[in-house]
């Protein structure tokens, strides 16, 4: 019997789906598509605390492309290899939960979006989202959408012969 261990803590019992399938799922719900989905259809995650429920993960919408082709041994080398990661991070003798490697986090979402062959305005929105809100959360006041506009040296009022244009 396989079982799915999400990383919600969750596990499921799935006997009927094979390991690349499983893996496939899992890479879904690690991806910035499934933290999008959970966040926005989730009641109970992101407002108060952070909680998911059987339900949120098992109403989540799943492709699985088929077995034995480029895009699903990528997205199963991506979760196998963050599977086998292993952060060695502490500070004063507390470890710290670190994030897989970005370069993998990415690749998986590229995957992701090209197995749910998501239009690249639907994979910035998705971006957009948790490079910002989401990051809200999960990383408080360090999170980008609090650092300082930057705006280029330019004069942006006056008239037309003022402004350079």
């Amino acid at each position: 019997m396989l079982l799915l261990a999400i990383h919600l803590g969750l596990v499921a019992h799935m006997p009927f789906l094979s390991e690349w399938q499983a893996k496939v799922i899992l890479g879904t719900l690690w991806s910035s598509l499934g933290k999008y989905r959970l966040f926005m259809t989730s009641g109970r995650w992101g407002t108060w605390h952070d909680e998911t429920v059987s339900t949120d993960v098992l109403s989540m919408p799943i492709r699985l492309p088929k077995e034995n082709t480029a895009l699903t041994e990528t997205i199963v080398n991506i979760v196998d290899r963050i599977r086998e990661w292993n952060p060695s991070g502490s500070i004063f003798g507390k470890s710290v939960d670190e994030l897989p490697p970005t370069e993998l986090l990415e690749r998986l979402d590229e995957a992701i979006f090209d197995l749910f062959e998501l239009a690249e305005s639907e994979r910035d929105l998705v971006r957009d989202f948790i490079n910002y809100k989401f990051s809200m959360f999960s990383e408080g006041v360090n999170s980008k959408a609090l650092d300082e506009l930057r705006f280029p040296s330019h004069n942006w009022q006056g008239t037309s012969g003022s402004t350079g244009n």
